[in-house]
C-alpha cells in the first residue's frame, strides 16, 4: 500500500492506521487474503572426519 501524507513524519503512524482498519474490516466480514508460505527445510550435515 502507498501512502501520501504532507509530513513524512506522519507517515509511519497513518501507514499503521490504514493498516490497522483494513484488517479489522477484513475480519468482520470474513474476508481472508492468504499470506505467502514460507517453507523452510533444515538439514543437519554429518561433520566430516579428518
Amino acid at each position: 500500500m502507498t501512502v501520501f501524507v504532507s509530513e513524512l513524519s506522519h507517515r509511519i503512524k497513518v501507514t499503521h492506521n490504514l493498516h490497522v482498519k483494513l484488517e479489522k474490516m477484513l475480519r468482520e466480514n470474513h474476508i481472508e487474503i492468504p499470506s505467502h508460505q514460507r517453507e523452510i527445510i533444515y538439514c543437519e550435515m554429518a561433520e566430516k572426519s579428518s
